[in-house]
């Protein structure tokens, strides 16, 4: 396992077994690749690499891990990195490296303290337990400790026994959390007060008095969770635009967009999917692409650029063109050769032949302008040749013109 602390040094975990790859053993390493640095985090302290002797001896008075079986590295929303040591339970690093506590899982014997999946969403902490298979909260944004007891008891049966794959945290249109949760026994969502269930037959159940009743129906025509299939979650990832991502065993990966409340999926049989088992999603933030993981490779989807690196308004083209709603649904307006707006506030406008203002455009989170043939009322532009000027935050403008054609 590996992870990225707040100081950017890279974090990788590894398991204390006899067969041990060469030069790489149990516990857990961090490298300061900016000072070419590493440290090795041992349950007798820490060690420092040294390219002409290798590692120094356990310095004295630096922490040290419950144990070298390292199964799971987080990093918390204060920059506190969590070890999880297998059978031991979890080591606690400030954001400086230096030792804060330990503390274990409640209601686990200790060879079962095998903590494999930790998130921190800011106000309360999830952890998935491997060989317990289940889900435990602590309930409070505070560090879990032995003076203190936020522990949750009052779960659904189906987290005590599923393997948890991922959880993710948003705040609705409302102001409320959202603790989204994936798991072997299927896709849940805890409000901080109720729990709730999604499914293909019924959207949403909420758990009442022990049991599970139906909350949200399905429209009539409605996308359905997992495009309907019975199928079990095995990833889940909320992109830096707030919509959720789930991947599943058996058909593909969903998106599931709060502001509408409506699921899209991707499988096989609408998409070029190397596989419908997803096992990971990433995330490029310069490229703009979604990153699909699967056991027969890698598929990228582009869902929106986080940085725009580029500095220059340069050709600005409309395409496809001409441009036919109806088919095309939208005319995309980029900036070759980089695809990608400039950065800082780029605005778009369109004029008829005779130079009439029809509608302004809002750049979107792909760093390009849109425009769907409507003009600023919302009203179908006719056919017809229109022109788009460009102009970006440094006053730099660019011309180009299309055919809309109904």
């Amino acid at each position: 396992n590996l992870a990225v602390d707040q100081n950017n040094v890279k974090w990788f975990g590894s398991w204390d077994s006899s067969y041990e790859p060469y030069h790489w053993r149990p516990g857990a390493y961090s490298f300061d690749d900016e000072q070419d640095i590493w440290h090795w985090f041992t349950n007798t302290g820490v060690r420092t690499y040294d390219a002409d002797t290798g590692w120094s001896v356990a310095q004295s008075g630096t922490p040290q891990l419950i144990n070298t079986t390292v199964a799971e590295i987080a990093v918390d929303t204060h920059g506190n990195i969590l070890i999880s040591s297998s059978g031991g339970g979890i080591t606690v690093l400030d954001k400086d490296y230096n030792f804060v506590s330990t503390f274990q899982m409640p209601g686990s014997v200790s060879v079962y303290q095998s903590v494999s999946f930790i998130y921190d969403s800011g106000s309360r902490y999830f952890f998935g337990l491997n060989a317990d298979d289940r889900l435990v909260i602590w309930n409070d944004a505070s560090l879990p400790n032995a003076q203190e007891n936020h522990w949750l008891t009052n779960l659904p049966g189906e987290l005590n026994v599923g393997f948890v794959y991922g959880v993710t945290s948003l705040v609705n249109a409302f102001g409320e959390e959202e603790n989204w949760i994936a798991t072997s026994q299927g896709l849940f969502m805890w409000d901080g007060i109720n729990w709730f269930k999604y499914d293909t037959d019924i959207k949403r159940r909420q758990y009442v008095n022990g049991q599970w009743v139906n909350e949200t129906l399905y429209y009539v025509d409605e996308e359905r969770l997992f495009g309907s299939v019975r199928t079990s979650p095995t990833a889940l990832f909320k992109d830096p635009f707030g919509r959720i991502w789930i991947g599943t065993l058996e058909n593909g990966f969903t998106q599931y967009d709060p502001e509408t409340e409506r699921f899209t999926n991707y499988y096989q049989g609408n998409s070029p999917l190397l596989s419908n088992y997803i096992t990971c999603f990433g995330y490029d933030p310069i490229a703009g692409n979604l990153l699909i993981g699967t056991p027969d490779g890698l598929n990228t989807l582009e869902i929106g650029i986080l940085y725009k690196t580029e500095q220059k308004l340069r050709t600005v083209k409309a395409f496809p063109n001409p441009f036919l709603p109806e088919r095309d649904g939208f005319v995309r307006i980029i900036n070759l050769p980089s695809t990608s707006l400039p950065a800082g506030e780029n605005i778009c406008r369109i004029y008829d032949v005779s130079g009439a203002f029809v509608v302004d455009l809002e750049e979107n989170e792909y760093a390009r302008f849109d425009w769907n043939g409507l003009n600023q009322n919302r009203k179908k532009c006719s056919s017809g040749i229109y022109y788009f000027v460009v102009t970006a935050a440094d006053g730099t403008t660019q011309r180009g013109k299309l055919a809309l054609i109904r």
